[in-house]
């Protein structure tokens, strides 16, 4: 499709640039690439911009994607044979941080090891906040991790921490993950006890536990919540006439006078599956008008309609899997890994792999596919699902953070300053956290992501 960027006098703006001496010099920077991949490239994936994304970013695109991973995501839990296995379970980081806090041994050993995670963890923490600050906020300027574009002139003090928590948990989690590897190496290599040295098992759980918990249940909760976030999402931004799914989808704009008209699809195209003439346009503003008095007790009415009755199933499924694993029940063998919906023929190792992997691909589109990606402009805008506010803050009362506040100033001027400075980044977002709607409403899309690429390697 036709990406639409801005224009200079002497025509196109990046044809422009790559003319003058000055912008062939600029263009070997950094900055500039940056400045190129999120303005002419990514700056393109709007719904006004081009006919594919006009098409991928449709509504009934963008259900039908969380509808194929919910529905993959169960494929994947009821076939897998690995539900029906007592043997120890492992998991790839997640054990080796469940060995990390909950491995009983010793006195002396444990506190040695937790020791060793609280310095880990300040490291990351630092690290996160680093990355969250330096680079994703005031280098790149997204959005997302707390730039202020100026859009929203009562944006919350506290916003320039947004998606802190997130950079925050993945850099502790990753270096607890190489710190723990190297502890047990070296346990190791020094010939001491094995029953010290942590591993990657889940103490203590089976793999028919460790499927049910994460495969099973977390990964439904996720798919449904996310399934009910992306209508919602939808249907707020209707309501905002400046966002562009309401310029794209909703306007009600004369044909042929805005630019969503360029973008959506002509008569006589290939294309004519997606499109939405006015009757639909008007459908959509009414749907979102009705929706707005009662988004919140609609969303929660949903989310009670999904999770608890597959909750009970999953649990009675799992009764029917201990009663085998026990020997206290009839062994059927054809039933064992398998669901009467899947046959012998679907259900292999390839298909559940393939299956995982597609899961995994939609996670991305689904992020891909919301209206303000890539820079997530609105993010300000956008109410959590199920509540009526649009952000998360929480907050230490003043007496703690100031106390917070002299301990770690205390600690980098009295303790040797190698390794300690971490110390004063602390009070910055512990005493304070930040989340906003956007990152609240993808967080199950970020976990479910995780898991379905660790899912796909351990497979």
């Amino acid at each position: 499709g036709k990406i639409k960027s801005g224009k200079a006098k002497g025509g196109d703006g990046w044809q422009s640039q790559q003319s003058s001496p000055t912008g062939r010099t600029r263009r070997n920077s950094l900055t500039q690439l940056r400045y190129t991949m999120q303005n002419e490239f990514l700056g393109g994936s709007s719904p006004l911009h081009s006919r594919f994304w006009w098409c991928f970013k449709h509504p009934v695109t963008r259900l039908a994607t969380c509808l194929f991973n919910l529905l993959c995501n169960l494929y994947v839990y009821f076939g897998d044979p690995a539900s029906f296995s007592n043997a120890k379970s492992y998991g790839t980081m997640v054990g080796d941080i469940y060995h990390g806090l909950f491995q009983p041994d010793e006195p002396g050993w444990l506190f040695a090891r937790w020791l060793l995670m609280f310095v880990l963890g300040g490291l990351g923490t630092w690290l996160g906040i680093i990355i969250q600050q330096k680079i994703l906020r005031d280098k790149f300027h997204l959005v997302l991790f707390g730039f202020d574009n100026g859009r929203n002139p009562n944006r919350d003090p506290l916003a320039y921490q947004d998606g802190a928590f997130l950079v925050v948990g993945a850099c502790v989690c990753g270096i607890w993950f190489v710190g723990l590897k190297v502890y047990a190496l070296v346990l190791t290599l020094a010939h001491v006890d094995p029953k010290h040295v942590p591993d990657s098992g889940m103490y203590g759980w089976t793999f028919a536990g460790y499927n049910l918990a994460l495969a099973g249940l977390l990964t439904f909760i996720g798919d449904w919540w996310t399934l009910g976030s992306v209508v919602d999402q939808m249907l707020q931004a209707i309501n905002l006439p400046e966002d562009d799914g309401h310029k794209a989808y909703a306007s009600s704009t004369a044909k042929g006078t805005d630019a969503r008209a360029e973008a959506a699809p002509k008569e006589g195209t290939s294309w004519k599956c997606c499109r939405l003439d006015d009757k639909g346009r008007a459908t959509l503003r009414w749907l979102a008008a009705k929706w707005q008095p009662y988004r919140v007790l609609l969303t929660r009415l949903w989310l009670l309609i999904g999770w608890p009755p597959m909750i009970y199933f999953m649990l009675n499924y799992f009764g029917e899997i201990m009663a085998v694993l026990n020997n206290s029940g009839a062994v059927d063998e054809a039933r064992v890994g398998r669901m009467n919906t899947w046959n012998k023929e679907w259900n292999t190792e390839y298909m559940r792999m393939l299956a995982g992997a597609l899961v995994a691909f939609g996670n991305l589109c689904i992020v891909a596919q919301d209206w303000d990606f890539p820079n997530f402009s609105a993010s300000d805008d956008v109410k959590i699902m199920a509540v009526d506010f649009s952000f998360i803050k929480l907050t230490m009362p003043a007496c703690c953070k100031a106390c917070l506040k002299s301990f770690t100033q205390a600690c980098a001027r009295n303790l040797p300053k190698i390794g300690l400075s971490f110390l004063l980044h602390f009070p910055a977002l512990a005493p304070e956290v930040y989340i906003s709607g956007k990152w609240f409403n993808y967080f199950s899309i970020i976990f479910g992501l995780v898991f379905d690429w660790a899912y796909w390697f351990m497979t």
